[in-house]
């Protein structure tokens, strides 16, 4: 039987297209196949990471360490875990690597982690037992328990402002004992160390854009003075000055840490870092300081003439520790200054006085109060301030500076990159 030339051609035709019809299928059917086997180790590489970081979460001690463990079958596949101290606070990083084929598929989990605040820093204030009443004046109220000596709280006279009574809502008073609560600032003393000794980027040039992911080493950059105007800093990165650095608020800063004698941080900034300073440091009006960020001033008085403190200006907002201490045990010069409109939500931990006519969202723990105004010193006087522990919020999260348990569990406070 002899086929005519269309319908040969038209057998043909059809062969062909059959033809890449199930070679397309096959290919598709690798390539999908490829895919899978690909998502299938992304997947357990994501799932090893994310093991990796719960069991970092689970770790109790307060050591930095770093280590990493060969996994799989045959070995080949890693995971490394880390728990770094990060100022008031630390950071735990897990990340997990395979091969497949010739490439390298990883994940990756960092976090920022503290603990929950103990059931004192759960009340709004702890004022060592001084034998001596606490005297409130002006629009002053607490709400929330309070520590305080067993001569109680008082209405007091300050100038032309007093107080016939003494605002207290849904609090429980209870006696404080003599001492300060324990607070480990060696914590504090021995990470500015380190930073101080390790390994740092060209003196006196600060990078205008950097991110450092906390998956790499640190960038310490160290200069005499510097002024921090149109830089974006964020992440892993640390910055320490022999004498000040200042703050514009056209700077962009998130995670950082900043380590200096003196800080100043000027009207309008807004961001979220960690400042160390050990003879002052300045907010100026509108500054707006975001959680976790945390202003830390070490005192380092050589005679009892030195004056540190720590002054925040009106109209501020500043979410997370505020604390003074003093290595010289020298308290009575120390001050930390709050001026009015400004809230606090957070803590404060002060070994010295504090003088304050803001809103306190948290918990305050001093030596004494003070107020300082036209009239005079008063010393031992609260003056137009709130305290208010329940505005605080439920999920803020504390530095593990603060807790003597050394098995408390920790607690995320944010996602890092």
């Amino acid at each position: 039987m002899k086929l005519r030339g269309g319908a040969l051609f038209n057998t043909m035709l059809l062969g062909v297209i059959i033809s890449i019809i199930l070679t397309s299928i096959i290919t598709i059917g690798y390539l999908n196949s490829i895919v899978y086997q690909k998502q299938a180790v992304e997947a357990k590489v994501d799932r090893l990471a994310y093991s990796g970081l719960e069991a970092c979460m689970n770790y109790t001690k307060n050591q930095e360490f770093e280590k990493t463990y060969a996994m799989g079958k045959n070995q080949t596949d890693t995971l490394s875990l880390f728990y770094k101290n990060w100022g008031l606070y630390a950071v735990v990083g897990s990340q997990a690597t395979s091969n497949y084929n010739t490439k390298k598929i990883k994940a990756s989990y960092f976090r920022m982690v503290g603990i929950q605040p103990d059931s004192l820093r759960k009340s709004s204030l702890y004022l060592p037992d001084r034998s001596k009443p606490l005297m409130v004046c002006g629009t002053s109220k607490i709400s929330g328990d309070i520590y305080i000596s067993k001569a109680g709280l008082r209405p007091g006279y300050v100038g032309q402002i007093s107080s016939d009574s003494i605002k207290i809502d849904q609090a429980i008073i209870k006696h404080s004992n003599k001492n300060m609560p324990y607070c480990n600032k060696d914590m504090i003393v021995k990470f500015i160390d380190i930073v101080k000794k390790s390994d740092f980027k060209n003196y006196n040039q600060i990078p205008i854009n950097l991110f450092n992911s906390f998956e790499n080493k640190t960038e310490v950059y160290k200069t005499d003075s510097a002024f921090i105007k149109n830089n974006i800093l964020k992440g892993n990165i640390c910055i320490i000055a022999n004498r000040y650095i200042r703050i514009s608020q056209f700077a962009q800063l998130e995670n950082i840490i900043i380590i200096a004698p003196k800080i100043i941080i000027e009207s309008g900034f807004k961001g979220n870092g960690q400042f160390i300073s050990s003879e002052k440091f300045i907010t100026e009006d509108n500054v707006q300081l975001n959680y976790p960020s945390t202003i830390t001033l070490i005192s380092k008085n050589k005679n009892n003439t030195d004056s540190t403190y720590i002054k925040i200006a009106k109209r501020n907002t500043i979410s997370g520790i505020i604390s003074l201490y003093s290595e010289k045990n020298i308290k009575n010069i120390n001050t930390i200054h709050i001026e009015k409109f400004t809230e606090i939500h957070g803590e404060i931990y002060c070994e010295g006085t504090v003088n304050t006519s803001g809103k306190i969202n948290g918990h305050v723990t001093c030596t004494d109060f003070i107020s300082i105004n036209s009239a005079g010193i008063f010393l031992g006087y609260l003056l137009n301030t709130e305290l208010n522990i329940n505005l605080r919020s439920k999920n803020y999260i504390s530095s593990k500076i603060f807790q003597r348990d050394t098995n408390s569990k920790l607690n995320v406070i944010s996602h890092l990159f």
